[in-house]
């Protein structure tokens, strides 16, 4: 069963002054093993409907439904850990499920596999890790609870390139695995490349839906900010010029010698 949302609105101070309607009538559909990249501005409702879809939050109206488990990582996820080592970290949501010792260890010990963290670490405290290290840990502890669907909220805010590197493969390998994983990221220069379906949300709207290639030609781009390879196709595109939107600075840069030289 996919993970769907059917006519899903959402207000916060419903009924009171101030009422600000955060998605206006969502309708979505999530299949398994997807990776799907979820964009927009500050304020388009992102947040609010990754909180609609795992669960944490009931929308004004609408539905949303799914089978299994859907998990949520929110912003700095890291901020989290708790515990006096990471094993602990990982383990405490399988154990307050009320898992056994030994599968709630077999749990973490996947977990952090699959998250790309280096069992090395798993003695230690959080607070000695890298701050990517940290954010690892904390994706670890979520997927230990084996969901169906990952949901993550800005995963590489505040990362070097290197640790936006390693969550981004972890997540390709999670995908790989079976999860579907939906990503809300100003970031698309680390995750378009990735990711096989773009969702683009605008005033708690849906303005686009597809494959990163349809970004070329979308008018209205609801103020995200777009990769110097998909601003470059879409130049290219109003010359007349058709070109990827993954094109590179060589091929960029020989088609607009050409355009230049009046050859196009």
């Amino acid at each position: 069963m996919p993970l769907t949302a059917e006519h899903v609105s959402h207000a916060y101070r419903r009924g009171e002054p101030g009422e600000t309607l955060a998605l206006d009538s969502i309708d979505l559909t999530i299949n398994e093993g997807q990776l799907v990249l979820l964009a927009g501005a500050n304020g388009s409702g992102k947040s609010t409907l990754l909180h609609c879809l795992s669960g944490l939050l009931r929308p004004s109206s609408g539905k949303v439904s799914f089978d299994g488990l859907a998990s949520l990582s929110i912003q700095f996820p890291e901020r989290a850990l708790f515990a006096a080592t990471v094993y602990d970290d990982i383990a405490f949501g399988p154990l307050n499920a009320g898992m056994k010792k030994d599968e709630a260890r077999a749990r973490a010990l996947e977990a952090a596999g699959r998250a790309g963290l280096d069992k090395e670490l798993l003695g230690r405290h959080p607070r000695t890790l890298s701050h990517g290290q940290r954010r690892l840990a904390a994706l670890a502890g979520v997927i230990a609870m084996r969901p169906r669907y990952l949901l993550l909220d800005e995963p590489t805010a505040g990362l070097d390139p290197t640790a936006k590197g390693r969550i981004a493969e972890a997540l390709v390998r999670l995908n790989r695995e079976g999860m579907a994983v939906v990503v809300a990221s100003h970031d698309l220069a680390h995750f378009l490349g990735i990711c096989g379906r773009v969702i683009v949300i605008s005033h708690g709207r849906i303005v686009f839906d597809g494959g990163p290639e349809g970004l070329v030609s979308l008018e209205d781009t609801a103020s995200i900010s777009l990769p110097p390879s998909l601003v470059v196709a879409r130049w290219l595109r109003e010359k007349g010029i058709e070109a990827p939107w993954d094109i590179s600075p060589e091929d960029a840069a020989a088609r607009a010698r050409r355009i230049h030289e009046g050859l196009d």
